[in-house]
């Protein structure tokens, strides 16, 4: 796997850990989980794209 994949991985991983952490004590629509939540998406969708990206150098 590519480095910049495992780097992007790691940060979803930790945004999801800290995501479900967030809702055990806060309501999903606290701005605080909105924000986070904003942040896993804007991830995911970087990570959809350097995977596309390493699929096409392949």
């Amino acid at each position: 796997m590519n480095i910049k994949l495992k780097i992007i991985k790691k940060q979803l991983e930790s945004l999801r850990i800290i995501l479900h952490f967030l809702l055990n004590f806060k309501k999903p629509t606290d701005r605080i989980v909105v924000s986070c939540s904003q942040q896993l998406d804007e991830v995911i969708v970087k990570y959809q794209k350097v995977k596309a990206t390493c699929k096409k150098v392949a």
